[in-house]
């Protein structure tokens, strides 16, 4: 997968409130569920939560943030939401992501 530049940063989500955008980052943590992986999501401005649902990316992108390592790098495109508990107070929704290095 080729880096890609048009993307903002975590600390930027803020910004694009009900858009769809590509972030590039590390993946800080993670946990999941039967239908839902959370990817704690890092990058040089912040973290963010990043919600990749069985339903929303299909069963082979499910499965495969389930099983991705710890610092991974990453590029999540999706839906940034508002979500008050959350680290900054957004997240982003995924509908697709790629791996650049294990």
């Amino acid at each position: 997968m080729e880096l890609r530049k048009d993307t903002v940063t975590l600390a930027d989500l803020k910004d694009h409130e009900g858009e769809q955008v590509a972030v590039n980052a590390w993946v800080a943590n993670k946990r999941s569920s039967k239908v839902v992986a959370f990817i704690v999501a890092r990058d040089g401005t912040g973290y963010a939560q990043c919600v990749v649902s069985r339903d929303a990316c299909g069963e082979e992108l499910y499965d495969k943030a389930k099983r991705i390592p710890l610092e991974s790098s990453l590029c999540l495109e999706g839906e940034v939401v508002r979500d008050e508990q959350q680290i900054g107070g957004y997240e982003l929704h995924v509908t697709t992501f790629g791996i650049y290095h294990e």
